[in-house]
């Protein structure tokens, strides 16, 4: 997954419901479809997407799974492995690099590093 730039900005994250829709509508779900196999209403489903309720919380392992929602996402929280949007986005990277680019960015990463511990003053 390669980007353009290493910029931080994005656009905030969606409100639960928007999210919840976002990705069933990218799964080719109807909301029927959805409540179907979480064994709800649809109504229930657009109730959720509206933002008028949640879902109850043994639902949501469920959620996360047909739709492909990491926990943290759901929920606005940071991701378990305590990196942030940039430092997940430079590893997705890097893992799509062969062994020898790997070992090229880590040296280029220790010279950087080593070049800013030079500049900092005793």
């Amino acid at each position: 997954m390669m980007t353009d730039t290493l910029s931080d900005t994005k656009a905030p994250p969606l409100q639960f419901g928007a999210l919840i829709k976002e990705r069933r509508r990218q799964s080719h779900l109807s909301q029927r479809e959805f409540a179907e196999l979480m064994h709800v209403t649809r109504n229930t489903v657009v109730n959720w997407e509206a933002d008028y309720s949640r879902p109850d919380l043994n639902l949501i392992p469920t959620i996360c799974e047909l739709l492909h929602i990491r926990l943290h996402e759901l929920f606005h929280m940071p991701p378990e492995n305590g990196l942030d949007p940039l430092e997940n986005r430079v590893m997705e990277n890097l893992r799509t690099l062969s062994p020898a680019n790997r070992r090229v960015v880590d040296k280029m990463i220790i010279a950087m590093v080593e070049e800013e511990c030079r500049d900092i003053p005793d």
